[in-house]
């Protein structure tokens, strides 16, 4: 017993002089090793605990009371159903424009793919660029190709730079605080983005999780800085010149007398107002029909997009994993016209 229980002391006695002799050096190896995981992730995981924590903390300061400026209408399951699957043709599209500009909305935003080829419908498509002109407060859509660096692949016409922002403050600071650059750019048939009040991109832009939490208000395409569709809905509902509209990079954009804070990159981060169908929503199919009690789009913005199942975009947000990409758009003009932003230190 005592040999045995000798043993024993002998044996924790060495386990404790390896201990005080290699544990300085196994403790150094394990930090070596955390801080190559970390460089060789470049801090994603550290990042996603971070964003995890905020969203957290915005969900807990989250108020229920969906926004009142905004309305979407949805080419959703109901529509297609009764006239026709997506894609309709432009002069669906058209007879939906036309009939959403009775009620007199402030602004409309067509976040719906547009034929680039006039030759396609070529009397469906200027039916819709004459639907577009004559409502007179429609912003149709610009999609971009982001990429860190390259050069671009095609240069835009002239009737679609005139929607670029002109009044840069400090243009300087742009090489310290660069805004998402965009290699090349689908556009809408050249009638209906002459016939339109603005264009605008709806791009979104993911964090290191997946989730969309901001929304890049502007991109820089061939030195041109071109605005989102929920910052050109924005101006057209509240009547700012594009001459009022002021860049302070890495701040701020300037909306006439509103300032939108950003973070260094142009960012704005969204204040979703809850889960997925928060916003109020109307089916397209009603519009086209003529329904008599569509009150709620008189005075609002109306963003009009695709929701039908198999067709519609979602996104992974922090407020929910299928949020409709559309709802997002409106989501940041309400944001907007709201005076309501979420800033961080």
């Amino acid at each position: 017993m005592k040999t045995h229980s000798r043993f024993g002391k002998l044996h924790l006695h060495s386990e404790n002089t390896l201990l005080r002799r290699f544990g300085p050096f196994m403790l150094y190896g394990l930090i070596t090793l955390l801080i190559v995981v970390l460089y060789l992730d470049n801090h994603r995981l550290l990042a996603s605990w971070e964003l995890g924590i905020q969203d957290v903390m915005v969900s807990l300061a989250r108020k229920a009371d969906p926004p009142s400026d905004v309305v979407l209408v949805n080419i959703d399951d109901d529509a297609v159903e009764k006239l026709g699957p997506w894609p309709w043709d432009s002069e669906r599209i058209g007879y939906l424009v036309g009939m959403l500009s009775e009620y007199q909305p402030k602004a409309i935003g067509l976040d719906v793919e547009l034929p680039s080829d006039l030759m396609e419908d070529p009397q469906g498509n200027l039916f819709l660029a004459e639907m577009i002109h004559r409502a007179g407060n429609v912003v149709v859509p610009l999609r971009f190709t982001l990429a860190a660096d390259g050069r671009f692949t095609q240069t835009a016409p002239d009737y679609v730079a005139k929607s670029s922002l002109a009044v840069i403050d400090d243009a300087a600071r742009l090489l310290d605080f660069p805004y998402p650059q965009s290699l090349s750019v689908t556009l809408p048939y050249p009638e209906a983005a002459k016939a339109a009040w603005g264009l605008g991109h709806v791009n979104t832009w993911q964090d290191v999780d997946g989730k969309v939490r901001r929304d890049p208000l502007v991109v820089n395409y061939e030195g041109h800085y071109y605005p989102s569709m929920a910052l050109q809905l924005a101006r057209a509902a509240t009547g700012v010149n594009r001459l009022q509209v002021k860049v302070e990079p890495g701040e701020a954009v300037l909306l006439g007398p509103r300032r939108i804070p950003t973070d260094e990159g142009g960012m704005l981060h969204v204040d979703y107002r809850g889960p997925a169908g928060t916003l109020a929503s109307v089916s397209a199919a009603r519009v086209l029909e003529g329904a008599s009690d569509l009150q709620a789009l008189t005075g609002r913005v109306v963003v009009v997009s695709v929701t039908a199942s198999g067709y519609g975009t979602t996104l992974r947000t922090s407020a929910s994993a299928n949020f409709p990409r559309a709802e997002k758009l409106a989501t940041v003009t309400a944001n907007i016209l709201a005076n309501r932003y979420i800033t961080t230190v």
